[in-house]
């Protein structure tokens, strides 16, 4: 299953002297709907996006939820939401590091994820001097194969290109993983994650 004011000496010194329990942490996802089926060539059904079907047990809602559970060991103040249920800018501004997840479609990121830069980062863009120069930001997919999913990832990172954040590591999940090969991935990025915050 994405994250802006100005930056000037005074609170990017403010951010460094937080220590990992006052950093809040935003995870936004897209995953699509796993009880959605794919019609046949034939039939006359419409679907986009955020109808697609997306796997039952492995898919960036399950991987979000993984993600908060490692990171609240750390860091108290993780909010898990769906990317098309921010509403404004200021859920953005609010926080300090934010995690974009979307499922990896045709080798981009999703309809949700994009509607979100449109919507709600572009404003940020438009509107404040500093981008998101002041903010951590990373993400991670889910897709069939690992090619599409690097792609998607470098369209979320290609997206954030002139936003000037602070860039975290990326995860890609493969919809095939065994559960226990999923849970060492997300330990291992987010303990990469707890790292370079904490510098």
């Amino acid at each position: 299953m994405i994250f802006l004011v100005s930056c000037n000496r005074n609170e990017k010194s403010t951010f460094k002297s937080k220590n990992l329990k006052q950093i809040k942490v935003l995870i936004l996802y897209s995953s699509g709907n796993p009880n959605a089926i794919v019609p046949r060539i034939s039939e006359k059904i419409n679907i986009d996006a955020i109808t697609s079907p997306t796997p039952k047990f492995v898919n960036t809602a399950v991987v979000a939820k993984m993600i908060a559970d490692y990171l609240k060991k750390k860091i108290p103040h993780v909010t898990l939401k769906k990317i098309e249920e921010v509403k404004s800018a200021q859920e953005v501004l609010s926080v300090d590091v934010i995690l974009i997840g979307s499922a990896t479609h045709l080798g981009i990121m999703s309809w949700e994820t994009k509607r979100f830069f449109d919507n709600i980062l572009h404003s940020i863009y438009v509107h404040r001097k500093a981008k998101l120069k002041d903010k951590y930001i990373g993400c991670f997919t889910t897709c069939e194969v690992y090619p599409s999913g690097k792609d998607c990832i470098k369209s979320i990172y290609r997206a954030l290109y002139d936003f000037n954040s602070k860039k975290l590591p990326s995860l890609i999940i493969l919809d095939k993983m065994p559960h226990n090969e999923i849970e060492k991935k997300v330990a291992q990025f987010t303990k990469k994650l707890i790292a370079k915050i904490a510098k």
